[in-house]
């Protein structure tokens, strides 16, 4: 019976091999950008392990699938700011006729009652408080007809994400220790770093497979965030720049 062949390591692969666990942590350059323009104090961690692979690897092994909303996420991704410049112009209107009701309302405590002067005043004040009652029945239809609809969004996607966390309460419910064991495994500990104005995070990381993530709420869509998740390896003794651009963004459901 033929004996198994063994290949032994090239002085060069044995080499190297001892330098990947010897070596001491080398110097690396993350440099984040969107549109061309740097991404300044955006905080990173730099996982010596795949969370997103950890994570479709559970859902996988779920007992239940994990819930699906298509339709909600089309909508929270399709959403825009409404305009409320004229709910802006209508409350103004509003704050000018409450400051003369409380002016007239002032001014009614001067005067003796029963006299002809309070009666016209009180008069007067009741026809400003009228135009008042009048712009906030304005403003509540004009405040309705802009929010509600979000207002609606909103609760659709509260509920949806209650039901996502109720499921991810059970089926990665041993994320934690799989991660920290991962983590041993690896023998390297999770690093976070901030970027510069320049857009530019630098550390020193051992040698090894490295993955970055973060998370940034979207300024155009309060239901939406910008993500990132990308690998990279650190070589032993050599420099190491990795850029994060357009490319790499992902922008998903922000539960």
């Amino acid at each position: 019976m033929a004996r198994p062949v063994r290949l032994a390591l090239t002085p060069v692969l044995g080499a190297l091999a001892v330098l990947a666990c010897s070596a001491p942590p080398a110097y690396v350059e993350i440099r984040v950008n969107r549109a061309g323009h740097p991404v300044h104090d955006l905080e990173l961690t730099l996982l010596p392990y795949d969370p997103v692979s950890l994570l479709d690897s559970l859902a996988r092994a779920a007992s239940t699938p994990r819930p699906v909303f298509t339709a909600l996420e089309e909508a929270l991704a399709d959403y825009q700011r409404p305009d409320l410049t004229a709910a802006g112009r209508i409350h103004q209107q509003w704050q000018q006729a409450r400051a003369r009701v409380q002016k007239l309302a002032d001014s009614l405590t001067t005067l003796p009652r029963a006299t002809p002067a309070y009666i016209r005043r009180y008069g007067t004040f009741r026809e400003a408080y009228d135009r008042l009652l009048a712009r906030e029945a304005e403003l509540s239809r004009s405040l309705e007809r802009l929010i509600g609809p979000d207002r609606d969004l909103a609760r659709r996607a509260g509920r949806a994400a209650d039901s996502l966390r109720t499921w991810e309460d059970n089926a990665l419910a041993v994320f934690d220790s799989l991660a920290a064991a991962r983590i041993r495994h690896a023998g390297r500990r999770p690093v976070t770093v901030r970027t510069s104005a320049r857009g530019v995070a630098t550390t020193r990381l051992a040698p090894g497979n490295w993955w970055i993530t973060a998370r940034v709420p979207d300024p155009a869509n309060p239901f939406l965030e910008t993500a990132w998740h990308t690998g990279f390896t650190v070589a032993p003794l050599i420099p190491t720049v990795v850029p994060l651009t357009d490319r790499d963004v992902i922008v998903q459901w922000r539960h």
